[in-house]
């Protein structure tokens, strides 16, 4: 059994409670193509190209389209959302591109829990 939320096709209620929970961080839903999306007040922050990939939040990420511009460097803007660092979307000529995150121990992970794993893996070469 589906819900309606507005002009739109149905959705199950599993995506409404993501949605409801994701609302309170400010994000809004919208249609795009033949799906509902939060990307269109998703949080804004820097990023900048270098050679290992594109940078965002002390996190590697990477698109195999975009190998020249990793060579070139450059900083951008990016959207994210802070509860999964598994993607960032790069805004560019109106539309969001999808990078994905290099660094598999960070997976699943939100962007509050990123800083606790880093340092605990300074600790560990720290110590050895």
């Amino acid at each position: 059994m589906g819900t309606d939320l507005g002009n739109g096709p149905r959705v199950n209620e599993q995506a409404c409670i993501d949605v409801c929970s994701s609302l309170r961080y400010g994000y809004a839903l919208s249609w795009e193509g033949s799906m509902y999306s939060l990307r269109g007040l998703m949080p804004r922050t820097t990023g900048r190209f270098t050679k290992f990939g594109l940078k965002v939040n002390c996190l590697r990420y990477k698109n195999e389209n975009y190998a020249e511009r990793y060579l070139k460097g450059g900083i951008v803007t990016i959207a994210y959302n802070p509860d999964d660092v598994n993607a960032v979307w790069l805004l560019e000529n109106g539309k969001y591109i999808r990078f994905e995150l290099i660094e598999g121990r960070f997976h699943g992970k939100c962007l509050t829990e990123v800083p606790a794993i880093q340092d605990g893996q300074k600790q560990e070469v720290k110590d050895d």
